[in-house]
């Protein structure tokens, strides 16, 4: 069979266009790297501990997050944003957060500390891929309150106590109140013993006496509550 020149065309741009497709394909396949990340990164504007005063406040802190960029497992030195969530521990803190061009803007509020200790949270920031997961741990700590006393009551059990003509001994009792004072407010008065409080009795007229009690001194107890506790003065 004898093939014509139009024929002997025809087959060879086939074949021609045949080959441009597997070079083509080939080349391709050559000219994609797999594309994947490494070198996780969290920043953040503020030092751990972030601190907060007894009174309560709130704290606005951002964060950001970056990824490399890598070509066939290799870093390239590229960068490209990463999503970071964070979740707040611990009872005296709670946030809000919000995401923004620049990353993730959350502010943080601390609960007025009422105790005489200091209260202590977290924020755990986390960014996670379908292949890594990086997280940073930012600490939180509050003042302890400032506990004071001021102002004293002590109240006589007794109106009026009576002593033989011819003179003799007796007891009259009395009972404390101290005023508390958290962050500067009055909690209102609680029983409290005489124990360690500058006081003396003063004669005036008759039988009768005076009590002065000195509220310099300053004296914490542990407990919720304080029982209410009974002294006693003798004259004579």
């Amino acid at each position: 069979m004898e093939l014509t020149p139009f024929a002997s065309m025809s087959g060879a741009i086939v074949l021609g266009s045949i080959c441009s497709c597997l070079l083509f394909t080939s080349c391709s396949s050559d000219e994609d790297p797999v594309k994947s990340y490494s070198n996780y990164r969290i920043t953040v504007n503020a030092a751990s501990p972030v601190s907060f005063t007894a009174f309560g406040e709130t704290r606005t802190i951002t964060v950001s997050a970056s990824k490399e960029i890598c070509w066939d497992g290799k870093p390239s030195g590229e960068t490209e944003p990463a999503k970071v969530t964070a979740s707040v521990k611990g009872e005296h803190f709670m946030s809000e957060s919000s995401q923004t061009d620049a990353g993730l803007l959350l502010k943080v509020t601390a609960r007025e500390n009422e105790t005489e200790e200091m209260q202590k949270g977290k924020i755990v920031l986390t960014v996670q891929d379908d292949t890594a997961t990086e997280t940073r741990t930012v600490e939180l700590n509050q003042d302890a309150a400032t506990i004071e006393y001021g102002s004293y009551k002590i109240a006589f059990a007794e109106e009026k106590v009576s002593l033989p003509y011819m003179g003799g001994k007796g007891n009259v009792s009395f009972t404390c109140q101290r005023e508390k004072m958290i962050n500067g407010k009055s909690e209102g008065f609680e029983s409290c013993s005489l124990d360690g409080i500058s006081y003396k009795a003063t004669r005036k007229n008759d039988a009768t006496y005076s009590i002065k009690c000195s509220a310099v001194f300053i004296r914490s107890c542990s407990g919720s509550e304080w029982p209410v506790v009974t002294d006693r003065i003798r004259f004579r």
